[in-house]
């Protein structure tokens, strides 16, 4: 995933040969969640969650979480299945879809249910995803 990918990059150390970098970067992927908030290209029933074409669906680590017309819904559907994490950040990429008063609905969401956590809210402009969360 892309929070995968940027996790392992930052722990990337020229100085290491790649044994260790391997090691490390790996490591550090499991240290890290990924969410995606997106919209259904289909109908489906997947993990016992119904689905139809142009609903809104969250996924965690690729798994299907929740479906339906509301964005906070989603939203909150999905955190709440890493509630007992206790992430200490949460990085926001929004997609080129998602407007400023999406991310700000996102942002107090996200305050409600991890609200120790930091937040950062960043343009990834990225096609296909409104959102995609890196929790760490």
């Amino acid at each position: 995933s892309v929070p995968d990918g940027l996790t392992a990059l930052a722990t990337f150390a020229f100085s290491d040969d790649i044994d260790t970098n391997v090691k490390d970067m790996t490591a550090a992927m499991d240290d890290v969640s990924s969410i995606e908030i997106t919209v259904a290209v289909r109908d489906v029933e997947i993990n016992g969650v119904d689905v139809k074409e142009g609903q809104m669906i969250g996924l965690v680590e690729g798994d299907l979480i929740a479906s339906g017309a509301d964005l906070a819904t989603i939203v909150t559907q999905t955190l709440k299945t890493l509630e007992d994490s206790e992430p200490e950040l949460l990085t926001v990429f929004c997609g080129e879809d998602a407007t400023d008063e999406h991310a700000s609905t996102l942002e107090k969401l996200i305050q409600e249910i991890f609200p120790d956590a930091e937040i950062e809210v960043v343009g990834g402009h990225q096609p296909h995803y409104m959102f995609i969360i890196a929790v760490e």
